[in-house]
């Protein structure tokens, strides 16, 4: 089994436990103390006698076990790592969760991210779901009212549960979730299997990222590192599959069989290296397989090894036994032509059916009952290419997730970029020059300009905001700011004017201007607080560095266009790097 590994940062942390069982006295041997909550009532421990003595005294009993599934307080006073064994893998937790009528502390019965929604989306017994990470709260609930009330209240709202976190749901009546309907949805409503093997980075890539984002269509994706036989990590893979996982798409690694004429060892080998160099990997993809019922044990020796998700592809009807085995999750039933005719095999609770269908005319659908299909249209010529134009997913991402779009004039006027047809023509992102557009030819105060959602303090944390950016301004125009909340006074601006940059900082009753060098095409201009004092860098050089603890504002950062007189104005930015609360 692979190891997980629970990162926990100095205070309070509400995590989750996907392995089997664990003792806390043991395993969290620094912690300051621990508690679970079951049956009502609070458990805990401390490795320190005292605290042990305290909790004895009230009355709370002493914990010597937490189980998979179990929600958990650890309070620790320094960052550490935990490393677990034996970590659950998605396909064994298709089972339910049972839920106590009151409040329950829960964590996911799976080793990936899941939507919140995927769990609570219509149990009206459910009220809320609340989690804590990085020292806030969030919380979700499928009742309209309960929803409207939290946002009055200016409490985030939970998207995503990740597989290490803990959360609270408090429940009507005596209930279960059933886990299996995060599977069960991905059925509904089709999942697009995606043999995609390019090596990235790759603008295929960029456009699978931007389909997932856009159709909020399910997707699994194969990828291929050196056709499954490496030997070493590649950098390249390791940061994709980052990437896979935070925007929660579920990824199978290739693999070759060779009809079975490849040897099994090193097929294992090939696994052994998936779970060493790539653990985050959801299941494995074995290709060119042998489908005669002679090579069933190959297979079911492979798919009990590599003990994960597994997707099997003859590229034809396999054999009846294969199906009925039940050890395989997915078979590609046929990968050929669209309009060759065959017969499929049927499904069952265990294995599902997938088509792989090429020069396939645009109305092309997959037969009655397969839910995971791949379908190349002959009038796409790379996979997602409607997605390309003008669009670039790796800036378009770091600001819909991050950030809203104020425009054109008022502070207040902020729309969500989640569809890229709401945006002002203005903005644009250009997805094979990874470049992002803004333009603005008006009057002075008028603007474009994206406003980070996260708000920091500027004396007790460190935040920035890097951009490499060419510009071709009128004369006088603000690009990138720090403002205060609530009465949005610009702590810092830096400006352009005269072919010059210029920063514009905020002192107790005044404003002072900096200079801060020449302008040039591609310049890298960032602005970063840390813990109290200011930096500003141009081209990885600090130009500009002052104690700003007089500040001591909730604050957030800004960028754009903010022309100060009339003309017209263009900013490209190529890159992006924001870091809050590092």
């Amino acid at each position: 089994m692979e190891a997980a590994t629970l990162h926990l940062k100095s205070g309070w942390n509400l995590v989750g436990s996907h392995t089997n069982s664990f003792d806390p006295n043991t395993k969290i041997v620094t912690a300051k103390s621990v508690w679970v909550y079951r049956d009502k009532s609070w458990s805990a421990t401390s490795p320190d006698r005292t605290e042990l003595r305290e909790l004895r005294d009230a009355n709370i009993t002493r914990l010597y076990n937490i189980s998979y599934g179990e929600g958990f307080w650890v309070n620790v006073p320094n960052d550490i790592d935990i490393e677990f064994e034996n970590r659950v893998l998605s396909q064994e937790a298709l089972s339910t969760i049972p839920l106590s009528e009151g409040w329950n502390l829960l964590s996911l019965k799976i080793a990936r991210d899941i939507n919140v929604s995927d769990y609570f989306f219509d149990d009206n017994n459910i009220s809320i779901v609340w989690k804590y990470t990085n020292n806030k709260w969030s919380a979700y609930s499928a009742n309209r009212a309960m929803a409207y009330a939290l946002k009055d209240r200016n409490i985030s709202k939970i998207d995503t549960i990740k597989s290490d976190e803990g959360f609270w749901v408090l429940s009507k009546a005596n209930t279960e979730i059933n886990t299996s309907r995060i599977i069960a949805s991905m059925e509904e409503n089709n999942t697009i299997l995606v043999p995609l093997y390019s090596h990235p980075p790759s603008i295929s890539w960029d456009k699978l990222f931007l389909f997932n984002h856009l159709t909020q269509r399910r997707v699994m994706v194969i990828i291929n590192p050196s056709n499954g036989d490496f030997t070493r990590q590649s950098s390249s893979y390791k940061k994709l599959l980052e990437q896979l996982h935070k925007n929660n798409i579920f990824t199978i690694g290739y693999l070759y069989t060779s009809y079975a004429e490849r040897n099994i060892a090193d097929i294992k080998t090939n696994i052994d290296n998936y779970v060493r160099y790539y653990p985050t990997i959801d299941g494995y993809f074995f290709d060119e397989m042998n489908d005669d019922v002679s090579q069933l044990d190959y297979y079911k020796e492979l798919i009990t090894y590599g003990n994960k998700y597994s997707i099997v592809n003859p590229g034809t009807s396999i054999d009846r036994e294969y199906i009925e085995g039940k050890f395989i999750d997915l078979v590609v039933d046929y990968e050929g032509n669209y309009g060759r005719i065959r017969t499929l095999n049927n499904s069952n609770e265990k294995t599902k059916l997938a088509v792989i269908y090429y020069n396939a005319p645009a109305d092309a659908r997959a037969p009655e009952g397969v839910y995971y299909q791949y379908i190349d249209d002959d009038d796409i010529t790379e996979n997602f290419s409607q997605y390309i134009t003008p669009k670039s997913w790796q800036l378009y991402s770091t600001l819909a997730n991050n950030a809203k779009l104020q425009y054109p004039e008022s502070n207040t006027s902020y729309i969500f970029p989640d569809d890229l047809e709401e945006l002002p023509k203005s903005v644009q992102f250009f997805m094979d020059k990874k470049l992002m557009q803004m333009k603005s030819c008006s009057a002075n105060s008028q603007r474009d300009e994206f406003r980070f959602a996260d708000e920091f303090n500027t004396t007790t944390t460190k935040n920035s905001l890097e951009l490499n950016i060419t510009l071709a301004a009128n004369n006088d125009v603000t690009l990138m700011q720090i403002q205060s909340v609530p009465n949005y006074i610009p702590l810092l601006r830096i400006s352009y004017k005269d072919n010059t940059l210029w920063g514009h900082v905020k002192e107790t009753n005044s404003t002072i201007k900096v200079n801060l060098g020449d302008y040039h095409s591609g310049q890298i201009v960032k602005e970063e607080v840390d813990n109290g004092t200011l930096n500003i860098y141009i081209d990885n050089v600090k130009r500009y560095s002052k104690d700003i603890s007089y500040w001591d504002y909730s604050s957030f950062f800004k960028f754009g266009l903010y022309p100060q007189t009339a003309g017209c104005d263009e900013l490209n930015v190529t890159d992006i790097i924001y870091k809050v609360d590092e």
